[in-house]
């Protein structure tokens, strides 16, 4: 039987425990090979394109992975061995299906396609195997310890040997955060706060994060981030530019700001 080719992608190639298959009524009417035999050959034909469809390889007339003879298809299909023998030999005059070398009576798109499918499965496991070597190949033997997690001991000739005592493994420091809930910013440390005040000195820091807080809550919560501290050096550096490009530069934590100071000194 004829079929229109199904692009590979758009199905799986998963061939068990499919009960059903695409079929076009177009190709079984229009085929002239198919046409020219008698109604009870084409209605044989039906019956054996199930078990094809049913056997491994697909395509191929097997049963148990063993070839179908004339005797087996007069079993199943209750007719007499004769006219199934007159009936499977009308079909073959007319170039319905093929034969294997061992003689095995296949239909050609199925099989041919089959084995198609089964090329291609092979071929993205191979693809997939190679890619996980390459990925994993060069670590299969090498214990990945995080950085953060070492413990570097210099040893020096003046340096007594290191005793068996451990040395505390210092701890990450907590990820700076903000509460939605509270509109607070969480684990902002002094340290941090010396730390932008130095790098950013134009700015009110304290103020800087309060003026963070109205901006996101304008429109919260797609205004949510991920990376805080990111976030708030970012704006703190685009705040210090700004600054840095007005008339008049000081630090606005100390003394106010006056937009006529810098006409009246003639900077």
């Amino acid at each position: 039987m004829a079929k229109k080719d199904v692009p590979i992608a758009e199905h799986s190639l998963k061939e068990d425990h499919r009960p059903s298959q695409q079929w076009y009524w177009d190709d079984w009417f229009s085929e002239f090979g198919l046409r020219a035999c008698s109604l009870a050959a084409r209605g044989l034909w039906i019956d054996m394109l199930g078990i094809m469809w049913k056997a491994k390889p697909r395509g191929a007339l097997l049963i148990n992975e063993k070839p179908v003879n004339n005797k087996t298809i007069t079993r199943i299909t209750n007719a007499p061995e004769n006219e199934i023998n007159k009936l499977i030999t009308e079909l073959e005059l007319n170039n319905v299906f093929s034969r294997l070398e061992n003689g095995t009576i296949i239909n050609r798109r199925m099989y041919y396609k089959s084995l198609r499918e089964k090329e291609i499965t092979e071929k993205r496991a191979e693809a997939g195997r190679k890619g996980m070597e390459k990925r994993w190949g060069k670590s299969d033997n090498k214990a990945i310890t995080p950085v953060h997690n070492k413990t570097i001991t210099k040893i020096t000739a003046s340096s007594p040997t290191p005793t068996s005592s451990p040395t505390p493994t210092p701890t990450s420091k907590p990820k700076i955060l903000f509460d939605a809930d509270t509109k607070t910013w969480v684990n902002i440390c002094n340290e941090d706060l010396k730390i932008w005040k130095e790098a950013y000195p134009a700015l009110n820091i304290e103020r800087e994060l309060k003026a963070m807080i109205a901006w996101l809550f304008a429109d919260w919560p797609k205004r949510r981030k991920i990376r805080w501290k990111r976030f708030i050096t970012s704006w703190l550096a685009r705040q210090q530019d700004r600054a840095r490009t007005t008339p008049l530069f000081r630090d606005s934590s100390k003394v106010p700001y006056d937009p006529k100071a810098w006409v009246e000194k003639g900077d």
